[in-house]
């Protein structure tokens, strides 16, 4: 059983007791943050798939020595207490009737990789989910578009967290139905689904950037506009930054409006 896939049924769970409302995952959602807040392999798994997905770095060198640290943070616990303490996470689920799902997170699956597989036979696979998750923190995941306040977020709960409460200080509930559709698209929706909703939120930026361009006297205003108004025309679709893109688009629109 590897912690990607109940890590991913994690944030399921999360997903239909805040957004769908259903209140029979309260009582599941305590106990299993209860093991991972308790059992240290699964606390020390939960902030490596973190840690690996969210943090960036300039150089290889640094990228290389940080996938290490955790390796070797991960490999002092050892792989039989992991596994045994992710079988726990398990059968939780199990007694409860919850279904685990596999993750449809690439990066997660290659996390697993180098947390579970010591098989000298799988060396090569091993080496690939190694260099894989290093090209992913080489990507910076910080950039802005000139200076406007582009929120990233790297996971579902993320993304919720992000939506409802960081900038605009209000509850999901409270949230127009619009962000409410995007949520459930980015969580739950089929792949033609989420590029329906990629290429939509382009097209409504740059009618705003396009507003706001007809509307500004200001000589720098418009430069930067337009610089925003390229980055989006070129702004391409991707599967492993989906939901961080989806964010920072949401989050851009948001500031056009209000701006």
């Amino acid at each position: 059983m590897t912690f990607s896939s109940l890590k991913s049924t994690l944030d399921s769970l999360v997903y239909d007791h805040v957004v769908a409302k259903d209140t029979t995952k309260k009582k599941i959602i305590k106990e299993f943050f209860k093991l991972l807040k308790t059992e240290k392999p699964l606390k020390a798994q939960y902030f490596m798939y973190e840690n690996l997905t969210k943090r960036s770095f300039d150089t290889p060198d640094e990228a290389r020595e940080y996938i290490k640290t955790n390796i070797r943070l991960i490999e002092k616990l050892g792989l039989n207490n992991i596994k045994k303490c992710n079988l726990k996470l398990f059968n939780l689920l199990k007694e409860n009737n919850i279904e685990v799902i596999e993750s449809t997170n690439e990066l997660w699956k290659f996390i697993d990789v180098i947390v579970n597989e010591d098989d000298v036979s799988k060396i090569e696979e091993i080496h690939e989910s190694f260099n894989t998750i290093k090209d992913h923190l080489l990507v910076n995941k910080d950039d802005d578009v000139n200076k406007v306040d582009w929120v990233g977020a790297q996971v579902p709960l993320s993304l919720i967290s992000k939506l409802a409460a960081n900038k605009y200080n209000r509850k999901f509930a409270d949230l127009a139905e619009g962000e409410k559709k995007i949520v459930r698209t980015v969580i739950k929706g089929n792949p033609e689904e989420k590029k329906e909703l990629h290429t939509n939120l382009i097209n409504e930026n740059i009618t705003l950037v396009n507003t706001r361009l007809t509307e500004t006297t200001d000589v720098d205003t418009k430069e930067k506009l337009l610089e925003v108004k390229e980055k989006l025309l070129n702004f391409s679709f991707s599967t492993d930054e989906y939901t961080n893109n989806i964010v920072k688009l949401n989050t851009l629109r948001l500031d056009l409006i209000q701006k």
